[in-house]
């Protein structure tokens, strides 16, 4: 039996593979949904080391950017990796932390990314002279590496700092971040402007989105007491949605636009229906913001409820959770749900992402085996998963073409900034201890079976 490959599919899939350089025609007529960008033994960009493992792998345009070590230890850092080239170097252990105290890097942490209005990465970062903050540093352009944080920012009005800086995310010029205060209610969501461009029209270098004295929306009267992961999206407008804790028992993800921060709106809380269930929601893991939808990874009262679900961002945001008819989720998936390709229903779950309606999750199965499975329209599938066996690739990089990756998957990670339209970026451990970053066409996995149905999105006849 033959078939044909659906057209659109197998033109995205190029455009994909294209970034890294895609393969000619001399290598076949099958193309590869995976394809290794880069992978332990590579050697580090304008270092004398190899890289040895990965970490923090996020992924923004064509660029895919993620926290390395080395075979030499000082050659451990930040780096991308983009259109038909090799790595490149962001920061390392040897680079000086702008505005410090003479040190140099000691420790790198969360990373975020960003395309427009220029590409950039944002790193929280450690000081060998006890500096710490966020920093950002242009990807294409030469350019210095900003401060937008740090160990000396002051938090208006009661000038109290930071002891420490927790999730991140790289908007239009800004950064959102998660802040440890000095003193204990400053601790909290703030935005800082980026230089350059000039940072947040008439608000100082510092805008307070909620800390601990803020009430939480929607809830019994009580105040944030805790904060969890954030994400943000720069269009249609900048926003992010962010899990909290609050005093009266709120638990819950809210979502704020940056030009109306005084408005946080529930997009789903302790007293949102769980489909097809009478719990509720106990504690949110994760979470990563889509234009419409938020995936949040949610444990709940319930324990076969808690899993992976989506709730609506209505257009526009809703203002205090007051719009619309309130707040819902969509089941993606749960411990009852069967494991795509595996034995038994899903043992639990780990970070999410999402993008353009498609979402993707890091799954565990009865044998406490790790994958990555997507949704697309409803549809849920296997990404990548422990014991599955993936050929070595060819790849192409400055004009040279040779084979990477290859062999039996032991392990998987994703973050929640590991997905970009149709692609993921996934790192992939394998049962020798090399590893490899892959970028996965996940579009191409779903319509190369045929799943959906559609025929319109076949460009001839299936026998």
């Amino acid at each position: 039996m033959s078939r044909h490959r659906p057209t659109p599919a197998f033109t995205v899939l190029i455009a994909g593979l294209s970034i890294f350089g895609a393969k000619p025609a001399a290598f076949g007529q099958v193309v590869d949904y995976y394809y290794p960008v880069v992978e332990s033994g590579d050697p580090v960009p304008g270092g004398s080391g190899a890289f040895a493992s990965f970490d923090g792998v996020i992924l923004h345009g064509d660029r895919v950017i993620f926290r390395a070590t080395s075979t030499l230890p000082q050659e451990s850092g930040v780096f991308w990796v983009g259109p038909g080239s090799g790595p490149h170097l962001v920061a390392d252990l040897t680079t000086a932390v702008p505005g410090g105290d003479s040190g140099s890097f000691s420790e790198f942490q969360d990373l975020s990314g960003i395309v427009a209005p220029s590409e950039s990465v944002a790193f929280g970062g450690l000081g060998s002279q006890g500096e710490f903050g966020i920093y950002a540093a242009p990807v294409l352009l030469p350019g210095p590496i900003n401060n937008v944080v740090d160990h000396n920012t002051m938090i208006p009005p009661n000038n109290g700092g930071f002891l420490a800086f927790e999730s991140l995310s790289l908007l239009a010029g800004r950064v959102a971040f998660l802040g440890a205060g000095s003193i204990p209610q400053n601790t909290g969501l703030y935005v800082a402007g980026v230089e350059p461009p000039p940072p947040l029209q008439n608000q100082g270098a510092l805008l307070r989105i909620a800390d601990l004295t803020t009430p939480v929306p929607g809830g019994n009267g009580g105040t944030f007491t805790e904060f969890g992961e954030l994400t943000g999206i720069v269009a249609p407008s900048e926003s992010v949605a962010f899990g909290g804790l609050g005093s009266q028992g709120e638990v819950g993800v809210y979502h704020v636009r940056l030009d109306q921060p005084a408005n946080i709106a529930v997009l789903a809380d302790q007293n949102t229906p769980i489909p097809g269930s009478n719990g509720s929601l106990s504690s949110i893991v994760a979470v990563d913001l889509d234009v419409n939808q938020a995936v949040l990874y949610a444990l709940a009262t319930i324990d076969e409820d808690t899993g992976i679900y989506a709730a609506g961002v209505e257009p526009p945001p809703p203002l205090g959770g007051a719009a619309g008819a309130g707040p819902s989720l969509r089941l993606i998936a749960n411990k009852t749900t069967p494991v795509p390709g595996g034995a038994g229903p899903f043992a639990g779950f780990g970070e999410v992402a999402a993008a353009e309606g498609r979402a993707a999750f890091v799954g565990v199965d009865g044998q406490g085996q790790r994958g990555i499975y997507g949704e697309i329209a409803g549809v849920l599938r296997e990404v990548v998963a422990a014991g599955d066996v993936l050929p070595p690739s060819r790849r192409a990089r400055n004009g040279v073409e040779d084979l990477a990756g290859g062999g039996t998957v032991a392990d998987v990670a994703m973050t929640d900034e590991a997905m970009d339209g149709a692609d993921l970026a996934v790192l992939v451990r394998f049962s020798d201890q090399s590893e490899a970053i892959y970028l996965i066409d996940v579009t191409g996995i779903f319509a190369d079976g045929f799943e959906s149905g559609d025929t319109a999105a076949w460009s001839g006849t299936v026998p």
